[in-house]
């Protein structure tokens, strides 16, 4: 059988709606709570499970940063200077370590192809300062 019910019947009363539990739903979630919104997240399986998960917490803008979003490293590099202020707040605010590590990263070329597709992305990364 088919019962229908109200979107009200299943969640408590929101101002605001989040859709996705990772890390990215769960950080506006909490954001404006914090700014007084009574917040719903909704997550088909379980938090922070989906590329959340997947990512490890990788904070690389210029990795990430491909041809053609050049506009959008400045903010990816903003936000990734913010990153160790929210985590302190968020440490604060639960109780808990994120564990957080600023320790850089390595990329390597296992073939010729790949050691080109390197010296690309570094000439691509240096033409953008």
């Amino acid at each position: 059988s088919m019962r229908m019910v109200t979107v009200s019947e299943i969640f408590p009363p929101a101002d605001c709606l989040v859709i996705g539990g990772g890390i990215m739903g769960l950080s506006i979630a909490w954001m404006l709570s914090q700014a007084g919104r009574n917040v719903c997240v909704l997550e088909k399986t379980a938090c922070g499970a989906g590329a959340t998960h997947a990512a490890a917490g990788m904070l690389a803008p210029q990795i990430e940063s491909e041809a053609g979003e050049e506009a959008l490293l400045p903010l990816l590099l903003e936000a990734r200077r913010r990153w160790p202020a929210f985590v302190r707040a968020l440490e604060a605010e639960s109780g808990h370590s994120i564990h957080y590590r600023k320790e850089g990263f390595l990329m390597v070329a296992a073939t010729s192809d790949e050691a080109a597709a390197l010296r690309e992305r570094w000439a691509y990364l240096q033409s953008l300062g």
